[in-house]
């Protein structure tokens, strides 16, 4: 039962240019569909408190605002307008900014990992770009998380050179 991906591991090791397209493309889909529900989940605790501390600087920083137009005689009309609108822009902004961040930096936590697990196979852009096009509907999440050139540019840092369309190791040049 577990022969066959025994004797395809081996040959991920032994001779990584004997592999198919689909079985390269296929083995690195692997570690990035287990990556991604981690990256695309809800936003974490972590994530919802800094932007409700966000939130709350920045009401704390129009309160201040509008201390200091009252005391400088602003009309009350104009002072609450300020307040309003500074507290709304600034809070739902910087807010909403926080969260967007959050599978971006979801993804930072697990790019080690995901570098050593494909690092191995040390696939092209393309082959990259060519797994992750091929996720499921529910993790396609990643596409917009991950960028295939940081990817390939963290798995080279690493020591992985891609293998070039002849079935030789190095960069092509």
């Amino acid at each position: 039962m577990l022969a066959p991906r025994l004797a395809l591991e081996q040959r991920v090791r032994d001779a990584p240019g004997t592999l198919s397209p689909t079985e390269r493309i296929d083995l690195v889909r692997e570690p990035l569909a287990l990556v991604a529900p981690l990256v695309i989940a809800d936003p974490s605790d972590d994530d919802r408190r800094e932007a409700w501390l966000t939130a709350g600087g920045a009401l704390l920083i129009s309160s201040v605002l509008g201390e200091l137009a009252r005391a400088g005689g602003l009309p009350e009309q104009a002072l609450l307008a300020t307040l309003s609108m500074t507290t709304l822009g600034a809070g739902v902004g910087v807010a909403a900014a926080r969260l967007a961040g959050g599978p971006r930096r979801r993804l930072a936590r697990w790019m080690g990992p995901l570098c050593e697990a494909l690092r191995p196979l040390a696939p092209t852009a393309d082959e990259l770009a060519a797994a992750l096009a091929s996720l499921p509907g529910p993790l396609v999440g990643l596409r917009r998380a991950l960028d295939v050139g940081g990817l390939q540019r963290a798995l080279e840092a690493r020591g992985a050179v891609p293998l070039l369309a002849d079935g030789a190791w190095g960069r092509g040049e």
